[in-house]
């Protein structure tokens, strides 16, 4: 991701909804976690878990530029 000029990543591991859902690359990740929830995350790449085949794999990139307003 260094070749794109991506300044923050993320690998996100996450169980396989099989038909129910299929993320797109087009589609924003918010995580729910207070060290990123400012952040929107692009997703770059989904491929499938190739050990386990329960899981997918998802590539973020958080170099968008997009902040969110936390609301306490």
């Amino acid at each position: 991701m260094n070749g794109k000029g991506v300044k923050k990543g993320m690998t996100v591991r996450l169980r396989d909804p099989l038909t129910s859902y299929y993320p797109d690359n087009k589609e924003v990740v918010l995580i729910s976690d207070e060290r990123f929830s400012d952040m929107a995350w692009d997703i770059v790449d989904i491929r499938p878990d190739v050990i386990d085949r329960r899981f997918i794999i998802i590539l973020l990139s958080g170099d968008n530029g997009v902040k969110l307003c936390q609301q306490k």
